[in-house]
């Protein structure tokens, strides 16, 4: 009878801890499921990961970038994104790049490049995002902002004032572009 006693005791703990709606397990720190990887009903094995859980304090982008473009990746020395329709620089939340890849694949024809950032609780991990990759510019460009570049099937244009209030139209060849600044070829003089 001792053994039974043991056994029914057992039995109640157990009972008890799962509850009909499965054991109650605690995570070691406060967060969000990042990834699940066990559903309702299965079996798990000790030791076996359950879930990632993330606080989402610090995100890394990820930006993938092509071949042709390897050689100016060394010149990186910061990014734009752009979410909910605004641009941003990585030092508006205290970002750095982190590293880039040095090789592709069949599989991979992109170079990942990896920047970090604190979040500020406006980003989701996992969402996808603008990044425009700044390099070190010529000096000798014009820039100009964005939001001064009209767009009309393709053909890019901007007024300039050319007295008083009096603007003319005048259609711009546009080169690169970091998401708030745009360098203009030809079409305005500074």
């Amino acid at each position: 009878t001792r053994m039974y006693q043991l056994a029914e005791s057992e039995y109640n703990n157990l009972a008890s801890n799962f509850g009909g709606k499965g054991k109650i397990i605690k995570a070691s720190s406060t967060g969000y499921i990042k990834t699940l990887f066990k559903g309702e009903g299965e079996y798990v094995e000790a030791g076996e990961p359950l879930a990632v859980v993330t606080q989402n304090k610090r995100l890394t982008i990820q930006a993938d970038v092509s071949q042709l473009d390897y050689q100016r990746i060394n010149e990186s020395s910061s990014a734009n994104f752009s979410f909910n329709g605004n641009v941003y620089s990585l030092s508006d939340f205290n970002g750095k790049l982190l590293s880039y890849g040095r090789s592709i694949s069949s599989e991979s024809p992109k170079i990942p490049v990896y920047f970090e950032l604190d979040n500020t609780g406006n980003l989701l991990s996992g969402s996808f995002i603008d990044v425009w990759i700044k390099t070190n510019p010529s000096s000798a460009t014009l820039k100009i902002p964005v939001s001064a570049v009209m767009e009309d099937y393709g053909a890019f244009s901007a007024y300039v004032q050319v007295s008083g209030e009096r603007f003319e139209k005048r259609e711009l060849v546009l080169g690169v572009s970091d998401g708030i600044y745009v360098e203009v070829i030809s079409g305005v003089k500074e």
